[in-house]
């Protein structure tokens, strides 16, 4: 039985059964369904608190990277 179905014609099918049958019809095919589209699960995401634990980053340091990012704005060019 390797007859391919196009999904159109699937759903054309699926479309004419009524309520019921439709309940049975996803209960008939989740069994199958279900080993195929298993996923693998993504690790746990590490957390960021802390992250920067451990750096010396000073006010002058932040003071000095604010004025290289700002010193220049507004530009005169736009």
């Amino acid at each position: 039985m390797n007859q391919s179905v196009a999904l159109a014609a699937v759903l054309k099918l699926a479309e004419a059964l009524s309520p019921y049958d439709k309940l049975r019809l996803i209960e008939q095919i989740k069994p199958i369904v279900e080993p195929e589209t298993d996923v693998v699960p993504e690790a746990p995401r590490r957390s960021l608190r802390g992250v920067c634990h451990g750096l010396d980053v000073t006010e002058a340091d932040i003071a000095t990277v604010r004025q290289e990012m700002w010193g220049d704005f507004p530009r005169k060019d736009i």
